[in-house]
């Protein structure tokens, strides 16, 4: 059986007559490519890696009742996703990464308070990246080769364990205070009080 059909297999199990239920949603890491597979993890607020790639617009709204992934999280390749919304995310085991991301402006985790890494990159329209109540990095945070970012909103962000790479214009704000690192920091943007 092939990867996909495992995918397809997994996410059919978390669907009853399209509407979103409490049963078991996929144990495995899950790779989702067509909105019938987003749709399918409505009500799922657990998963063990997750991989949003896709050329097609999809709309990310059933992923609302997501609380964690215990792996990584990656959005991209994407086309044609606009703006990533994870309202319910508290903690990623992995990195929460966005890679590719063509036409994403915003990426958005109001509760999300720890992760495993932050990576943003290769997302030529993103303006924001908003994560306010997070406040430990247990790897790296990357943000390169995203032209358009205007904001950095990490009001709470304490400690970053690796590496803290800020590559982005000049006129970006960094909404926080700088935080302790404890690799390596390149930084050609603004970061600290007042930036």
């Amino acid at each position: 059986m092939t990867r996909w059909a495992v995918v397809a297999v997994t996410l059919a199990a978390c669907r009853h007559g399209g509407a979103p239920v409490a049963g078991p949603c996929p144990t495995a890491p899950v790779v989702v490519a067509a909105q019938a597979q987003v749709d399918a993890l409505a009500g799922c607020a657990s998963l063990a890696a997750l991989h949003v790639r896709s050329a097609a617009p999809l709309d990310l709204t059933p992923l609302g009742g997501l609380v964690e992934v215990t792996g990584d999280l990656t959005i991209g390749p994407t086309l044609a996703i606009t703006s990533v919304g994870l309202p319910a995310l508290r903690r990623v085991g992995g990195t929460f990464r966005l890679d590719s991301g063509g036409l994403v402006s915003g990426v958005f985790a109001p509760q999300l308070t720890a992760v495993g890494g932050l990576t943003m990159r290769d997302a030529p329209a993103l303006t924001t990246v908003s994560v306010p109540a997070l406040t430990t990095v247990a790897g790296d945070v990357r943000l390169e080769r995203v032209p358009a970012l205007e904001h950095v909103d990490a009001l709470a962000l304490t400690t970053v364990v690796g590496d803290l790479v800020v590559i982005a214009p000049a006129l970006s704000s960094w909404l926080g205070l700088a935080p302790q690192v404890g690799g390596v920091t390149t930084v050609q943007a603004p970061v600290g009080p007042g930036a």
